[in-house]
């Protein structure tokens, strides 16, 4: 270790031409730093040696340590993995089970609400109710072929059939159309 010492010397004049001589100023802080730094190596050397193979001894046993905890860690991860599939599987049943009944439900209004219109009303409103229903269809193949054409353009072509489409969107909302029948081309493979 190499220790730097600095001493002020005072001069002890007899002559007083001035004020005494100013203090040196300590270190750099460099100098500080190295000093800690050397300091801190030697306590090192310094310290109790152990014997290479306690060292060894002492760093497997931490290592086995790290070793569990990972393996556990790893083993609570699958789990939580699992869970979760497991929970999004069950909810994505629940909901398609939802869809499926809601699906029902708006058949069998439409059903009871043409039947309640046709029993109940006269030939004129069952003609406008036919033609409204008409006007629906016609409504219906004009969005499918301008969401055709414009996947066309894009650079998407489908091949899927307007009166099929017609069929499942029975039961979807005319309001809904056009977002439905975009899912449909989109979900098409």
């Amino acid at each position: 270790t190499t220790t730097t010492t600095t001493s002020t010397t005072t001069s002890t004049s007899t002559l007083s031409d001035g004020p005494p001589p100013l203090p040196l100023p300590p270190p750099p802080r460099s100098l500080n730093k190295n000093k800690i730094k050397n300091e801190y190596i030697q306590s090192l050397l310094d310290g109790p040696s152990l014997d290479p193979r306690i060292q060894m001894e002492t760093l497997q046993i931490q290592i086995r340590s790290h070793q569990k905890q990972i393996s556990q860690l790893s083993l609570q991860l699958e789990r939580l993995q699992l869970e979760k599939e497991m929970s999004t599987s069950a909810k994505n049943k629940t909901i398609e089970s939802l869809m499926n009944d809601l699906k029902q439900l708006r058949e069998k209004f439409t059903q009871l609400r043409v039947e309640t219109i046709t029993k109940t009303s006269s030939e004129p409103t069952k003609l406008l109710l036919e033609e409204f229903e008409e006007m629906k269809k016609e409504m219906f193949y004009s969005l499918v072929l301008s969401i055709k054409m414009t996947r066309a353009v894009e650079g998407k072509s489908s091949n899927k059939r307007v009166d099929l489409l017609y069929d499942q969107a029975k039961s979807v909302h005319y309001r809904d159309w056009q977002l439905w029948i975009t899912d449909q081309f989109e979900n098409f493979k």
